[in-house]
């Protein structure tokens, strides 16, 4: 996986949105957030990119694993450009359905008053 993303980035392919939704299913789908961390640092906040599914499972992992010291300093930027983002779009627009938005905003909230300075 690493070096198929290493290669994958050199060659440009996560300039479009082809390249960029396959690599992020695959970082999903193995369930090892190394590799999703890894892949999302290299891209930076591409939320616009992603289909809807994508992003609200990634959203949903940055939610639950917002406490995690990999995660943390990292996500900051994939919320704010999903605050960006709810201010041009509509809500569903960005999430699947309104369980999803629900359960992004409880995990969030959970984290953020979990006593987590």
């Amino acid at each position: 996986m690493q070096n198929a993303l290493c290669a994958s980035n050199q060659n440009g392919e996560f300039q479009d949105t082809d390249g960029m939704e396959p690599a992020y299913m695959g970082a999903l789908s193995c369930g090892d957030y190394g590799d999703l961390i890894d892949l999302m640092d290299r891209t930076g906040p591409v939320l616009e990119k992603l289909s809807c599914e994508t992003a609200n499972e990634l959203l949903r992992v940055i939610a639950g694993q917002f406490l995690n010291k990999k995660f943390f300093d990292l996500a900051l930027p994939w919320l704010q450009q999903l605050a960006d983002l709810s201010t041009i779009y509509k809500t569903s627009q960005l999430f699947a359905s309104v369980r999803t938005q629900k359960e992004f905003l409880s995990a969030l909230e959970e984290a953020a008053t979990s006593g987590y300075m």
